[in-house]
């Protein structure tokens, strides 16, 4: 359905069971727009002056659905920024008419999440009493057809933080925000888009793929550059320190290093190997050196006689 064009009503009118973010969504829409929310179950309360739970003790669901009809015609005849309407308000076959006049987006949410949403709060009259869950369903049953009946668009909620819920509506409705800075910039924040801990775990997989192919294209024994790995010069990726201050141990082949820097692959056996030659010329030196001081202390006394 295409939106409403009432230069006498509200620029946007959020509708939506119990759960479905409509006061939050509500603040953060009328922010980019610059203009007002009306919330009509606070306006309901205000005109009471008693909370809803207290009207619904008092007077039952029917004394609240006559107030509301009329808070809610009021508002829809008078208010002209954005107007948050309480989950049952399309129940009024008056408030559904007057509906049909103005940009009404329906905020879709899942049974699953709403009840998720919902069930840690005891201040819905209509979700109170030993089985919330079977409450919910049947209102879902019965609200959704009129929600969709009188909705100009319809944008999911599951999943979604409130901000990538008012972007979606700005869209589907071509809405521009006053303040394009405060989308883009990340003013307010949760209104901007952000990278999150979830994209930064793709972009890790991904560099990882790309790692795992460059090195399965590599020709086996070969050095990042072409070279093969035995003959490969000392540069930043592909030569390990000298063992000792030399340039190779004793037996003449250059160590390496344990870790390919372009790939990231390790190389357990070379390194292993490279260790152990690595240890077999510290123990032959110090040998050595033992050897030379003896020889040298032999030679000492020898001169002193």
């Amino acid at each position: 359905m295409s939106a409403h064009t009432d230069p006498h009503g509200p620029r946007v009118v959020l509708i939506g069971p119990p759960g479905a973010g409509k006061t939050t969504i509500g603040r953060k829409l009328a922010r980019e727009l610059d203009v007002e929310l009306y919330d009509t179950d606070a306006g309901i309360e205000e005109t009471a002056r008693r909370s809803i739970a207290e009207i619904f003790a008092a007077d039952g669901e029917p004394g609240f659905r006559r107030l509301e009809e009329e808070v809610v015609g009021r508002a829809l005849r008078t208010e002209q920024g954005v107007v948050s309407l309480g989950g049952g308000a399309v129940l009024s076959e008056k408030t559904r008419a007057l509906l049909r006049e103005c940009t009404v987006v329906y905020l879709e949410i899942s049974i699953a999440e709403g009840l998720r949403r919902t069930g840690a709060t005891n201040t819905r009259p209509l979700l109170g009493g030993t089985d919330p869950g079977t409450k919910y369903r049947e209102l879902m049953r019965s609200r959704r057809p009129l929600y969709r009946e009188v909705a100009s668009v319809r944008v999911r909620t599951d999943g979604r933080s409130p901000g990538r819920v008012v972007r979606a509506i700005m869209g589907k409705l071509g809405l521009e925000p006053v303040h394009p800075e405060t989308m883009e910039a990340g003013l307010p924040a949760d209104a901007a888009p952000q990278r999150t801990s979830r994209s930064r775990a793709r972009r890790r997989a991904r560099a990882r793929a790309r790692r795992a192919a460059a090195a399965q294209q590599k020709p086996a024994g070969a050095s990042p550059a072409g070279i093969p790995a035995e003959d490969a010069g000392a540069n930043d990726a592909g030569r390990a320190k000298p063992a000792e201050g030399k340039g190779s141990d004793t037996t003449g082949a250059p160590a390496h290093r344990t870790e390919s820097t372009d790939t990231g692959l390790r190389t357990p056996g070379r390194s292993r190997r490279a260790r152990a030659r690595r240890a077999r010329a510290r123990r032959q030196q110090h040998e050595q050196a033992e050897q030379t001081q003896a020889e040298q202390k032999k030679t000492g006394t020898e001169q002193s006689r």
